[in-house]
């Protein structure tokens, strides 16, 4: 299906048709596309949510595109691109994974955890209000790293796409 980009009026099997600027929507197959083919454009899937092949493709480019009027530096191919972003991916997990946990226990943190225990015990507002703040944060936690999953499984399935082999 094609969208309207600008409106205008034309004759059409002998009577007159107005077509409006993101309204009026036609078949690609139809003589008005032929006839008018500046003021058409591909509608977009309401149902793909922004996921399209061709979607997906155009943000890569828009990313790889300097947007900046710095000197043009030499363009990779989108494949090796995504081959790029998919190994600084995995190097920055492996680096995640490597790095050690924080001292839990040092002295400070055994301090400073003794006090919170103790304000939650006499104030029951601030307690539940603590619970929800950690619960919000994991549950925040908890999305930045679907997100981060889903937009690597992304890259991943159109790098796989791109490079069959």
């Amino acid at each position: 299906m094609l969208i309207a980009v600008r409106s205008f009026t034309t004759q059409y099997d002998g009577r007159e048709v107005e077509v409006i600027a993101g309204v009026t929507r036609i078949d690609a197959a139809h003589d008005l596309a032929d006839e008018f083919p500046d003021a058409w454009t591909p509608e977009p899937n309401p149902h793909a949510n922004g996921r399209t092949l061709e979607g997906l493709l155009n943000r890569a480019r828009e990313r790889s595109t300097p947007r900046r009027s710095t000197p043009a530096r030499p363009r990779l191919p989108l494949e090796a691109e995504l081959r790029l972003r998919r190994e600084r991916l995995a190097e920055l997990e492996a680096r995640e994974r490597e790095r050690p946990a924080a001292a839990a226990d040092a002295a400070e943190d055994v301090f400073w955890r003794g006090v919170d225990a103790l304000l939650e015990s006499s104030d029951p507002v601030l307690a539940r209000q603590r619970r929800e703040d950690r619960e919000g944060t994991k549950l925040m936690d908890e999305l930045d790293a679907l997100q981060a999953r889903n937009s690597r499984a992304e890259v991943e399935e159109l790098s796989s796409w791109l490079d069959p082999g």
